[in-house]
């Protein structure tokens, strides 16, 4: 299971594609924010993995250092702003190219189970 969210049953479409964008996942928390009923319970569940991403940045490159709990512009920190400089392959394929984010759970990078 990709997420803690079931597709509903009465759902059509693709689920994970639909509700998954960043406007529709906006706009669900700014709805669920304004309800305490709501709101409490999922930032009270987001302590825990959030708490881990509180780290220092720019330690590897210093391009790379931001206020992790500021606004960040990731397209500052991202590619091509950072490969660009080196003008290798990996700026010039910036234009033909997706960016995917994605975390690895603690204990994968740990060797725990």
């Amino acid at each position: 299971m990709p997420t803690a969210q079931l597709i509903p049953p009465a759902f059509t479409g693709d689920f994970y594609v639909q509700e998954f964008t960043d406007a529709r996942i906006r706009a669900r928390w700014a709805e669920c924010r304004a309800n305490s009923t709501c709101a409490d319970p999922a930032r009270a569940g987001a302590v825990a993995f959030t708490t881990a991403e509180r780290r220092r940045t720019g330690t590897v490159d210093p391009q790379g250092r931001v206020d992790a709990q500021g606004q960040v512009d990731l397209r500052a920190i991202l590619r091509p702003g950072f490969f660009a400089r080196f003008g290798g392959p990996i700026a010039q394929a910036e234009p033909r190219a997706w960016t995917v984010e994605f975390t690895v759970p603690r204990t994968v990078m740990s060797g725990g189970t």
